[in-house]
């Protein structure tokens, strides 16, 4: 039998849905209180501007097209990132490192201009552009756990080829969450997805991105109060003719490290923090 951890309670035993979220590239904190743990985890408020240089790990490849897309494009995506484990998951091994954060350029994400199938979207054909949306995706789809936005808003915004409905991330961890936990009632869950760090890993061309997106949900359900640290790395395609970024064609990227938003980690991998977050 699966149980939930209680705010006041410690769990007795693990879920099933979180022993797989931590293979996956989700981990499950149990929060004292959502308002008061998000402060203390995102640090006290968002993030100022900075202009210092970006390290190193934070650069990205830009590839000119040629025949040989497609093998450019599985290079960039399977390139390896630094690895992380189920412990840097624990909220008593996080540890934020401002010199790090001060250093590291904020990555301004454009504004959307349209909303479709439930998702924001017309953001420009820039790779900043491809990050926005899909920090959007993982809105509509993580917001109160809503397994039919989330296929709306993958059915709308997949390319044919693209992973699949039950192995992109997002889709994959609510679907997960109810096969685990079948006398949910989805109507009554609250959650919200905030995107906390993006990453653009690489390009090739001017239409096509591996963008990268962390964040954290939190979420409530007959009383507990819980959130979850979650990223989602994937292939991103313009689409001329609907004018908007799409999950492209391709196997899932290799994932990003096991951690939370704003942890040395994070930075070392290339993460930045975001401003403009679309919701």
């Amino acid at each position: 039998m699966l149980r939930r951890a209680k705010k006041t309670k410690p769990a007795k035993a693990t879920p099933g849905w979180v022993a797989w979220a931590v293979i996956a590239g989700v981990a499950l904190i149990l929060c004292v209180g959502l308002a008061v743990g998000a402060m203390q985890w995102m640090g006290g408020g968002s993030s100022t501007s900075r202009s210092a240089a970006s390290p190193a790990a934070t650069s990205h490849t830009t590839a000119a097209p040629n025949t040989s897309n497609r093998a450019q494009q599985d290079a960039i995506a399977n390139r390896p990132m630094p690895e992380g484990d189920s412990t840097n998951m624990d909220a008593t091994n996080f540890r934020p490192k401002p010199e790090v954060q001060a250093t590291t350029p904020d990555l301004a994400l454009p504004k959307s201009t349209r909303t479709e199938a439930g998702v924001a979207t017309g953001f420009p054909k820039t790779p900043e552009g491809a990050v926005a949306q899909l920090a959007a995706l993982n809105v509509a789809t993580y917001n109160n756990l809503d397994v039919n936005a989330g296929r709306a808003a993958y059915t709308a915004f997949a390319m044919p080829g693209a992973v699949g409905l039950a192995d992109w991330n997002a889709t994959k961890m609510a679907m997960r969450y109810y096969a685990d936990n079948p006398s949910t009632d989805p109507t009554r869950m609250r959650a919200t997805f905030t995107p906390v760090q993006g990453l653009i890993k690489g390009s090739v061309g001017d239409s096509w991105t591996l963008a990268c997106v962390n964040g954290q949900v939190l979420y409530a359900y007959n009383g507990d109060s819980n959130r979850i640290g979650v990223w989602d790395c994937a292939r991103m395609q313009w689409d001329d003719g609907k004018k908007r970024w799409m999950l492209a064609p391709g196997p899932n990227p290799a994932r990003a490290p096991l951690t939370w938003p704003r942890d040395e980690l994070s930075y070392r991998a290339g993460f930045r923090d975001l401003q403009n977050v679309p919701n």
